[in-house]
């Protein structure tokens, strides 16, 4: 749908106050770039693109852009599939035959539109080995090989997976018999003309003209010091942290703003790719409900105000990117940033709220805050409601996402993050409610409100646990008056503080990121299931101290891999 009196009415100066905040030369920021009809109308670079170095942003500085790379990666599948040599539809295991026979029926379409309802190993990895655990391809597919269970059935549901476009990138190079890199630089990036464009798989080695992305630190972003905090007070508030794992075509590509401009606009007249590969690309798949998804291949259509969209954001480690096209308006805006705490996807969000006219009224939000922790019966998902100031926090299994609140008196995402297709209705109090429900795509999952106790049941959950399909095993202890988790990986460990929300629900936090998961506990068979945003119902058994299971896992964690 796009909205019939919309008119752009693009002015320099507009944009210009909807960036003043990040217009400094102190931090890190964000470079930014318009073009109207294929034609670059606003260029600029606000911030460092070091905050070691005094050295500014510019629109043709090279940044990492995240999940943007994946209809780069889907698109170089599909040129492959024009040259004969594959299917959309075929099976991923007739590329990869070493996957669990329990999976590998699932089709490379499927992988592509987040459906095929797999396990998600870079997920599994950063939250049982650590973000920074140094992590290859060969790890990444080990994991894949002993993996039986899945999230859900191929087709079920949609769960945003970057392991399935690891997956694509392993097929990619298998029958292009060439690196990811060699592929999209020959296939895509030279003949579109995308110079400063490549997949960078780690940030240890040196690439000239890149800007660096910066973590914000837990807690106060820069210490009330005062109105103007010294160099080294604002440094202070920033964090170097690296992913340690092989991104691959799942978001390691770095560009530029000029690049992504050039790449937008010949999106409008493919050079590269048949009409049949586009429509593809951009069609949203269904699930097996009927319902659509929204997604295509590596690219989003949605709505905004009315407003048709294709786009696809990007996330990083100390950074972000959105890249949106407006069909019907001629409009092209890509957006990257280097600091964790600026959203490039509001940030454009709010631009064409400003330079956008005759767009209908926001939806009208209303100011409440709700409370409490529920869990699903059938599911097992756990979300806990929380107020962060004036925006409602909901925590779906340990990850938080910001909220608002609608006028018909149920809870949606914010703007930018409307793709994921939530809703949440609530009965009883809207503030204390009894119970809740969870919309995702037209399913419905009901979830109850948890009841906690002053019962001490820590003790009985203490133990060594081991999930035997990955070799990782767990320790769960005391330590003081509270309980921890520590996770004993095969390349890596991560602590967690527990928080209890019933006898049987925890809460697992992770001390050194924002990062969290939930844990369920069922006394009578000795296991808990771990549960993240993309990992469901991971099954943890109890073990002795010096059970036979224990043992696998203790070696297998002491072999180098």
């Amino acid at each position: 749908m796009s909205t019939s009196g919309a008119r752009l009415e693009f002015n320099e100066a507009w944009v210009d106050e909807v960036c003043a905040e990040l217009d400094q030369c102190q931090l890190p920021g964000i470079a930014l770039g318009i073009a109207v009809g294929g034609i670059p109308v606003y260029r600029k670079g606000f911030g460092l693109a070091n905050i070691e170095l005094p050295v500014l942003l510019t629109p043709s500085t090279r940044m990492r852009i995240g999940s943007t790379t994946k209809h780069f990666a889907a698109l170089a599948f599909m040129l492959l599939c024009e040259d004969g040599k594959a299917h959309i539809d075929d099976p991923v295991g007739q590329y990869i035959p070493e996957l669990n026979a329990a999976w590998r029926h699932v089709t490379m379409r499927q992988l592509m539109g987040h459906i095929a309802g797999i396990r998600d190993v870079y997920d599994l990895t950063f939250y049982l080995n650590g973000v920074s655990s140094p992590t290859t391809a060969a790890d990444l597919l080990g994991m894949y090989q002993g993996l039986e269970q899945v999230n859900a059935p191929a087709g079920q549901c949609w769960d945003y997976n970057n392991g399935g476009y690891f997956l694509l990138s392993v097929a990619i190079e298998r029958l292009a018999n060439a690196p990811l890199e060699d592929v999209l630089k020959a296939r895509i990036f030279d003949p579109v003309g995308m110079r400063d464009t490549l997949l960078r798989r780690s940030d240890n080695n040196f690439v000239p003209n890149s800007a660096s992305t910066h973590m914000t630190k837990l807690g106060d972003f820069v210490a009330a010091t005062g109105a103007s905090p010294s160099k080294a007070e604002l440094i202070q508030g920033f964090e170097k942290l690296h992913f340690g794992a092989d991104f691959a075509g799942a978001g390691a590509m770095v560009s530029t703003v000029d690049d992504l401009l050039t790449w937008l606009a010949h999106m409008d007249h493919p050079r590269v790719g048949t009409a049949a590969t586009w429509e593809a690309m951009k069609t949203p798949l269904a699930l097996l409900s009927g319902a659509t998804t929204g997604y295509g291949l590596g690219l989003i259509t949605g709505d905004y105000r009315g407003l048709s969209t294709l786009s696809h954001p990007g996330g990083w480690l100390g950074g972000n990117a959105q890249l949106i096209k407006i069909d019907c308006l001629g409009l092209d805006i890509v957006a990257i940033s280097n600091r964790h705490d600026v959203s490039a996807a509001l940030l454009t969000n709010r631009i064409i709220d400003r330079i956008v006219a005759g767009l209908p009224p926001g939806a009208a939000t209303e100011q409440m805050s709700a409370t409490g922790a529920f869990c699903s019966q059938h599911t097992g998902r756990v979300v806990e409601l929380r107020a962060n100031g004036r925006t409602q926090i909901v925590s779906i299994d340990g990850c938080d996402w910001p909220f608002e609140w609608h006028g018909d008196g149920r809870l949606r995402p914010t703007s930018e993050w409307a793709f994921l297709n939530h809703e949440l209705r609530l009965f009883g109090d809207p503030q204390c409610p009894d119970d809740i429900e969870l919309v995702t795509f037209g399913d419905r999952d009901e979830l109850s409100r948890l009841s906690n106790s002053d019962e001490d049941v820590g003790e009985t959950i203490s133990g060594l646990y081991v999930a035997r399909s990955l070799n990782i095993s767990c320790r769960i202890e005391r330590n003081g008056a509270a309980f921890e988790l520590v996770t004993l990986g095969a390349r890596g460990s991560v602590g967690y503080g527990l928080e209890q929300l019933s006898p049987a629900v925890w809460r697992a936090q992770d001390k050194e990121s924002p990062r969290a998961a939930v844990l369920r506990f069922n006394p009578k068979s000795l296991t808990f299931q771990f549960s993240t945003y993309h990992t469901w119902n991971l099954e943890f058994e109890r073990v002795g101290p010096d059970g036979e299971a224990c043992a696998q896992v203790e070696a297998a964690r002491q072999c180098p891999s």
